[in-house]
């Protein structure tokens, strides 16, 4: 019946999600979303909506992601920690596409624990990999090695490989985690894996190899329907900029003022003119 449809559509937007296919994604969690609101099954529902405010946000519209969790919370609906920790990272992506990567980083911390306390260990290392997505692979990457291996199946075993490679900034284990993302269908993670390995190899040198790695995270990322995190969005960028240039960067392209930034940042607004004066040379 219905239900039954509901619930492939919802786990079909799920799988889609992490395949990187966001605009089909989205379709699929709304009408779940739709069925479930109907049969008065709000926490299913909660879900849905949430799954669907994440594809929003990683396909690059942050206003609409936002908006998409504003109308959840004003549902109301009833919370089952199960799912907490997706709602938190779809909150976490929805700051990211806005370019708050502080608030992003915080909120995957979060959903870490509720992972944790809740033995949803698939939702901790899925957080913990999106934490190392936003650059912070060395800071979880002592997490990730213990609780990946708790996990079955290959992708968190490949999620765990691309944490490891990113912390130890190794350009061809990234790339061999991105075959092993491709292979899986997780063409998203694989895109950002090579233009991962794109960014060593330009810091070392190797400026042809680099080139042919991003044009192959290109090709990838062009399977994904849109999608466009913030460390994709800055691949060029990210061999000649420091972290916190980069981070001041990304709240800029949201349309922030030096001010605006300042203040979300805790700096001082000179602070925020000479780390954009770098990004903009």
């Amino acid at each position: 019946g219905s239900q039954e449809s509901a619930i492939v559509a919802a786990s079909l937007g799920a799988l889609r999600l992490e395949q990187g296919r966001v605009q089909t994604a989205f379709l699929q969690a709304t009408s779940a979303a739709a069925v479930f609101l109907d049969l008065s099954l709000p926490v299913s529902a909660r879900w849905c909506e949430s799954l669907s405010a994440y594809a929003l946000a990683l396909a690059g519209v942050a206003p609409k992601a936002t908006r998409a969790l504003s109308a959840l919370d004003a549902l109301d609906l009833p919370t089952d920690r199960r799912y907490e920790g997706e709602v938190l990272q779809a909150r976490a992506w929805a700051c990211a596409a806005g370019g708050d990567m502080g608030t992003a980083r915080k909120t995957l911390e979060s959903a870490v624990v509720v992972g944790r306390e809740t033995g949803d260990l698939l939702g901790a290392t899925r957080a913990l990999h999106g934490m190392a997505r936003m650059g912070r692979a060395r800071q979880v990457v002592d997490d990730m090695e213990v609780l990946a291996p708790q996990v079955d199946g290959a992708l968190t075993a490949t999620r765990l490989a691309y944490v490891r490679a990113a912390a130890d900034k190794d350009s061809r284990a990234l790339a061999i985690a991105a075959d092993r993302f491709e292979d899986l269908g997780a063409l998203l993670y694989a895109a950002e894996s090579l233009g991962e390995s794109a960014v060593h190899l330009r810091r070392d040198g190797a400026s042809r190899d680099a080139a042919a790695t991003q044009q192959a995270a290109a090709r990838l990322l062009a399977r994904c329907e849109g999608a466009v995190t913030p460390f994709v969005r800055a691949i060029g960028a990210r061999a000649q900029l420091t972290p916190a240039e980069l981070d001041t960067a990304l709240q800029a392209t949201t349309g922030s003022s030096d001010k605006q930034i300042a203040e979300m940042m805790h700096l001082s607004v000179r602070t925020v003119e000479n780390r954009l004066h770098r990004a903009y040379q």
